[in-house]
């Protein structure tokens, strides 16, 4: 079985959009610049830089904007790791391994304090 060169590859590709009247893909065309490297890049100077929210508030307001489409409705998003994490918990409670209690002594002793 014998390679097919790039170039052939390119001309096959035009031909076919040329024939099924459609564009030619550009991250497919020969030599493409399409800019996606610049994009992917960070800002690089301060001014550009502060037009873009950092990165915590990014993170912080991610899950916002995707519970704000569910208010008012019935649904309720749900947290599915959460809920895992308190399942252990639980079943570890049942078999005797959660954090100790706390001594009544102690308790009493931080109600004091505040």
């Amino acid at each position: 079985m014998t390679s097919i060169s790039a170039q052939r590859l390119f001309e096959l590709k035009k031909l076919t959009a040329r024939i099924f009247a459609s564009p030619i893909p550009l991250t497919q065309t020969k030599n493409s610049r399409n800019g996606s490297r610049i994009l992917l890049k960070k800002p690089s100077s301060i001014s550009i830089g502060s037009h873009y929210p950092s990165k915590e508030y990014y993170e912080a307001t991610k899950v916002q904007r995707l519970i704000a489409p569910l208010k008012g409705t019935r649904y309720e998003p749900v947290d599915f790791d959460e809920s895992i994490r308190l399942l252990k918990i639980e079943e570890k409670k049942k078999r005797g391994k959660g954090a100790p209690k706390k001594k009544e002594e102690d308790v009493k002793d931080i109600k004091k304090k505040k």
